[in-house]
């Protein structure tokens, strides 16, 4: 086979494969929040940091607060815009539920002073999480254990919360 029969041939498989990759993946666009710092731990409470949430269950579609407090000595960095994410507890382990195609603050700083804080607000839906984000929610919020996680901190910052569609 001579070289051009050769990249043509080449050519017109990548080609088709890239029209299949594009009609068949039903996949979320974009990429997970946190993506790239999948080396990050998470954590619970830091001593500097508190990250507070709903303290009982809620319904999807609620309104919702998570506060970040600066409760040390010091200023800190503490991200800003879009960063965090929702993760749910799958029984196995805990999974993703945003995607999105910026990276969503998580590589900016924006200073927190000793005892202030700032709150995400947010409405457990997909209409709700998305237009706060810009992104995509990979599937709709159901009963269960879940986590909102504050991006902007090394490591990331954690709260559980619970969603109970019996309530």
């Amino acid at each position: 086979m001579n070289r051009r029969r050769f990249l043509g041939a080449t050519g017109g498989l990548l080609t088709a494969l890239a029209g299949c990759t594009a009609l068949g993946g039903d996949g979320p666009q974009g990429h997970p929040m946190s993506a790239g710092y999948e080396d990050n731990p998470i954590v619970y409470s830091n001593g500097t940091l508190q990250l507070t949430g709903p303290d009982q269950p809620v319904r999807a579609g609620d309104h919702v607060e998570f506060t970040l407090r600066n409760v040390g000595d010091e200023t800190i960095e503490s991200g800003c815009g879009s960063s965090w994410t929702i993760q749910r507890n799958d029984g196995e382990s805990w999974r993703e539920l945003i995607y999105t195609t910026a990276r969503g603050g998580a590589g900016c700083a924006a200073p927190l002073a000793p005892g202030e804080s700032r709150t995400t607000r947010l409405t457990l839906d997909k209409a709700g999480i998305e237009d706060s984000i810009g992104g995509t929610l990979v599937e709709e919020f159901t009963s269960g254990q879940y986590r909102f996680v504050w991006l902007g901190t090394d490591p990331f910052l954690a709260v559980r919360f619970r969603i109970d569609a019996s309530q």
